[in-house]
């Protein structure tokens, strides 16, 4: 079940990256492929394991979206993540993701894709030092910035779980 999540997931990052958007019909082909592959293996317990990892990943990333910092397909996908790994394992896989994301940002800012996000940050941060308010500077033209496929860091993350289960060795957060 491992194998086809991870090619799956490759897909969704690749789309992801190049048209910034996560198509609907995987994450629900997906989802179909955990729900049934988990009944077929484990019974009735199999299958309420991926429902509850699939609310869950919905869940974990549903406050980001509704604040405007993530798009629905990366939520969607989330849920696609914890169908696949039940509850326990897509809060890791979410924990991986998070750093993937991380990393994926400050590679964009080192490659200088960001337009004039840093001198924006450093402005906010000199007027909150100096006034104590709050005074975000919003991009001059916002098509310069760069955005992170957060598609794409959801599926290194995922992947890298799925690795390290694989190898047997456990997982480097533990709950």
């Amino acid at each position: 079940m491992f194998h086809i999540t991870v090619f799956i997931l490759f897909i969704i990052s690749i789309y992801d990256f190049k048209h910034r958007k996560i198509p609907n019909n995987l994450i629900l082909c997906s989802i179909f492929i955990s729900l049934s592959s988990l009944t077929l293996t484990h019974g009735s317990s199999g299958l309420l394991i991926s429902i509850s990892g699939l609310l869950l990943g919905l869940a974990l990333l549903i406050l980001p979206y509704a604040f405007g910092g993530m798009a629905a397909g990366d939520v969607k996908l989330m849920g696609a993540v914890g169908a696949a790994l039940g509850p326990g394992g897509v809060l890791i896989a979410f924990l991986y993701s998070a750093i993937a994301g991380g990393i994926y940002a400050l590679l964009l800012i080192l490659a200088g894709k960001t337009g004039d996000l840093p001198r924006r940050m450093k402005n906010t941060l000199v007027t909150f030092w100096l006034t104590r308010r709050w005074s975000y500077e919003h991009a001059t033209d916002p098509s310069t910035n760069a955005t992170v496929c957060y598609g794409v860091a959801i599926a290194v993350g995922t992947i890298f779980y799925i690795i390290l289960e694989l190898m047997g060795h456990g997982q480097l957060i533990s709950f």
